[in-house]
């Protein structure tokens, strides 16, 4: 019932963008009658999120795949050899800025905005990752 608290994709993953209480509604076909379900959601802040992350980049992994920082905090892409990017999928408002093919570099991108950002690196398909934005 917000999309600013959470949201759900077209195969039914739910992530938090933001803090607070939503409702979430589901409706299945039974037949020729629908049936809907709801389940209330509450999104707390990630306790004690840092202000600094780091992601690192195996041959065809992020590590960690998943990373919390706080608002207004820096993410710190290390780029090894092999040729990387992030490109931001799907670009959300306050998405930082795609990291083009990259090697052998730290980039730093920093996170203004609460929300759940996933990104990919194109070069390699299924490498995938996302940073989660915490108050």
């Amino acid at each position: 019932s917000n999309v600013n608290i959470a949201t759900v994709t077209n195969g039914g993953v739910v992530a938090g963008v933001g803090v607070g209480s939503t409702v979430l509604t589901v409706t299945v076909q039974d037949g020729n009658a629908p049936k809907s379900a709801t389940a209330s959601l509450v999104v707390n802040a990630v306790p004690d999120a840092p202000t600094v992350a780091d992601v690192s980049m195996a041959p065809q992994l992020f590590i960690p795949s998943e990373t919390v920082v706080k608002l207004g905090g820096t993410v710190r892409f290390q780029f090894t050899p092999i040729d990387h990017n992030v490109i931001w999928n799907p670009r959300l408002p306050g998405s930082p800025t795609d990291i083009l093919v990259t090697v052998n570099s730290l980039v730093t991108r920093t996170f203004p905005t609460v929300g759940v950002y996933p990104f990919d690196c194109t070069v390699h398909p299924g490498m995938s990752g996302r940073i989660i934005v915490s108050p």
